[in-house]
């Protein structure tokens, strides 16, 4: 595969193109200032260069193997770039909304952990009740159980709408259990998660009263 340019190959070349970067920011924009700290923005747009066009970063495989990369616009021009894509709100960072196209401007937003989780190419797809929707944005479904928890049950074989939407049972006998297992799976699927939104919604209400 050809190398497109501005590939960093080692960590003497690397350090060097770090500094000069940083000492061009620092003339125009302060977002990496050695006083006061490079900006959350600042390191977002050097970690995306490192992923794709770095080989020696443990990421490039995944992105300059499947031909993601980044846009003119931003691949050598952070003022680009952040005026795109504006100040990165705190608990967020930068993810590509459609995971098969490359970072550039429409198809990046500042996101929380979580729902990068939920768009994560190893996602499994599940359907309820007509519904198709990756694991983890099932489990954003409000009364849902853990992510995490949801699919070690369907790795031991529960159907997907059972792994999760019955609660955890941590604490109590394995009968105080079972008896909450009992009522939860009583609940017809598709009634279960209309509960789970109607819920939801009583506690927006209430916040917000």
């Amino acid at each position: 595969m050809p190398v497109p340019a501005g590939y960093v190959f080692n960590d003497m070349a690397a350090r060097i193109e770090r500094a000069r970067l940083m000492g061009e920011a620092n003339r125009t924009h302060g977002h990496a200032s050695q006083s006061r700290g490079v900006s959350r923005e600042w390191n977002s747009w050097c970690a995306m260069k490192k992923r794709c066009t770095n080989p020696n970063h443990e990421a490039f495989e995944r992105y300059a193997g499947r031909a993601i990369g980044i846009c003119e616009r931003w691949l050598n021009s952070f003022e680009n770039f952040f005026a795109d894509m504006g100040t990165r709100p705190p608990g967020k960072t930068l993810e590509r909304i459609d995971n098969d196209k490359g970072y550039e401007p429409g198809n990046c937003e500042w996101a929380t952990p979580k729902k990068q989780m939920a768009n994560t190419r190893a996602n499994v797809m599940v359907t309820i009740c007509g519904v198709t929707k990756s694991l983890p944005n099932w489990c954003l479904e409000p009364n849902a159980t853990a992510w995490n928890i949801a699919r070690q049950r369907i790795r031991h074989g529960w159907e997907p709408e059972r792994a999760i939407f019955t609660p955890r049972c941590d604490a109590g006998s394995p009968e105080r259990r079972a008896a909450a297992l009992k009522a939860a799976m009583s609940v017809p699927p598709d009634q279960r998660i209309e509960n789970a939104r109607r819920a939801a919604q009583a506690g927006i209400a209430k916040r917000q009263a």
